[in-house]
């Protein structure tokens, strides 16, 4: 049986809480739309995506053009986790000087990742007081999208 198929049922595994934090100054370099952390190279779109389906998320990513610049992509589960502050008990779940939602109920809802198992794509849920949740969704649902671009 596929792995995403397990998942599913389960709705979320706990992460370990190895990232995110409180970033420390000039951890990222803010742009108009995106923030580049120069700790992972990787740059973030600010704002990110109210409830799209997984394949909306994945076109929207890859043709979007933020402060200039294009080639964004959506982040793998480990890249989404790098930008949460797991020592926040409340949402959103990030550095609010540098990341915002377009819907305030993505604070502490899901994001999709680029990682896939068949009809099942992988997501983050960043649940205040409870921390980070890795599962799977079909790629039909609706979740936040927060674009990247990077190594």
């Amino acid at each position: 049986m596929r792995f995403a198929r397990l998942l599913a049922p389960l709705a979320v595994l706990f992460l370990a809480r190895t990232a995110g934090g409180d970033a420390p100054v000039g951890q990222y370099v803010l742009g108009t739309q995106t923030a580049l952390d120069t700790k992972t190279g990787l740059r973030w779109q600010r704002v990110s995506s109210a409830g799209v389906q997984w394949q909306t998320a994945l076109t929207t990513c890859s043709t979007i053009q933020l402060d200039g610049q294009t080639g964004y992509r959506l982040p793998t589960v480990r890249e989404l986790e790098s930008i949460y502050d797991m020592k926040t008990n409340t949402g959103p779940l990030w550095d609010k000087t540098v990341f915002s939602a377009a819907n305030q109920t993505i604070s502490a809802g899901s994001h999709w990742a680029s990682n896939v198992d068949g009809d099942y794509a992988f997501l983050v849920s960043f649940v205040p007081t409870q921390g980070a949740y890795m599962g799977a969704a079909k790629k039909d649902d609706f979740n936040g999208a927060r674009c990247v671009k990077g190594p």
